[in-house]
């Protein structure tokens, strides 16, 4: 058996391990939190699905989500990401959109993440 030539698909040159690239982690990251909310929120309203664009706000105009439901879904990504969201922060609030609000919560994320390794 020869061994792979340079270039060549199988060459373990060319092999780049999974989130080579902080940016490449950072998307990984953000779907992964996005479908996570998508899904919280689809439980409030099963006609959201993982189609919504990210523009949409969270409350009036856009998924409609109530103040409740706002709270819930706070609380359910505070404790799934280990992340503290204030009421008042403005990713927490009704014209925050989907795209905002899964920032916030992969900012904060990596912002405790860093902390902790400080």
């Amino acid at each position: 058996m020869t061994a792979p030539r340079a270039g060549h698909p199988a060459s373990p040159s060319l092999f780049h391990p999974p989130f080579s690239s902080p940016s490449a982690r950072r998307v990984a990251v953000d779907t992964d939190i996005r479908s996570f909310v998508i899904g919280i929120i689809s439980e409030i309203d099963p006609e959201i699905t993982e189609d919504v664009a990210d523009d949409q706000p969270l409350g009036p105009g856009g998924l409609e989500l109530e103040s409740l439901a706002l709270v819930e879904l706070l609380v359910q990504v505070e404790h799934e990401y280990n992340v503290k969201i204030a009421d008042e922060d403005p990713a927490a609030q009704p014209t925050a959109t989907l795209g905002e609000f899964v920032a916030a919560v992969a900012q904060r994320r990596d912002g405790e993440s860093a902390e902790a390794l400080a």
